[in-house]
């Protein structure tokens, strides 16, 4: 029980309250507001300081990463504007749950579980957490038999389009640079554009900084050089 006296199984559900409440509030509209957005990204981070950033964090990100995991899977359900909400914010707040909606794509089934995303998003600063990043991550992109799920790709690429095209263009800068990312992985110049509007709205961002020096070097996943490859269309 945290010093609220809130029990987990209940800041759960407030989280989840919240989100829900900002959606509902903005059906009919074409994004979600930013005030809301960042009142939410406010009660996220005085949870973060009440309860610890490892319970807060998984919490916060629990019914979200269903949902996405749900749109990853062989028959993918449309992503939720409640769990956009949650997931956008908390992608402003800690890199932690961006890098674990990363690993879900580049990493494949490996690390396109619950637990092994909860752990990304929450125990990021765990040694055998960091660990296990490093080596999926350098199995990803130096082993040319490690090529991209295109259908789970696609398909967590068209959320986070989703994403970026629903919230203000301040919550939008983390979508666009996983989106980068991701297509950059997958081999599609696309991801220089995407990268260079997320440089636009913050020319801090230094995922998508990473994707354009990567472009302009020429350095690519190992699988391209595996084989005949094209841009994804």
């Amino acid at each position: 029980m945290d010093e609220t006296g809130k029990g987990d199984h209940d800041m759960g559900q407030e989280t989840n309250t919240q989100a829900v409440r900002y959606a509902e509030a903005v059906a009919d509209d074409d994004m979600l507001r930013e005030d809301d957005l960042r009142r939410m990204r406010d009660e996220y981070c005085e949870r973060r300081k009440l309860s610890g950033t490892v319970a807060a964090d998984a919490q916060w990100a629990d019914e979200p990463f269903d949902h996405w995991l749900a749109g990853l899977s062989a028959q993918p359900q449309a992503i939720d504007d409640a769990s956009i909400a949650a997931l956008v914010v908390g992608m402003t707040v800690t890199l932690s749950i961006r890098d674990a909606l990363i690993m879900s794509l580049v990493a494949g089934d490996t690390c396109a579980d619950k637990r092994t995303m909860m752990d990304f998003a929450s125990r990021s600063h765990a040694p055998d957490v960091q660990s296990r990043m490093c080596r999926e991550l350098q199995g990803a992109f130096f082993d040319e038999r490690r090529r991209p799920d295109e259908p789970r790709c696609r398909a967590g690429a068209d959320m986070l389009v989703a994403m970026a095209d629903r919230v203000p263009e301040s919550f939008s800068v983390q979508p666009l640079a996983v989106l980068a990312y991701v297509m950059w992985w997958m081999g599609d110049s696309r991801a220089v554009a995407f990268a260079l509007r997320c440089l636009m709205l913050d020319e801090d961002c230094s995922l998508a900084a990473i994707v354009c020096s990567a472009y302009q070097r020429g350095v690519m996943p190992a699988w391209m050089g595996a084989g005949p490859h094209h841009d994804a269309a």
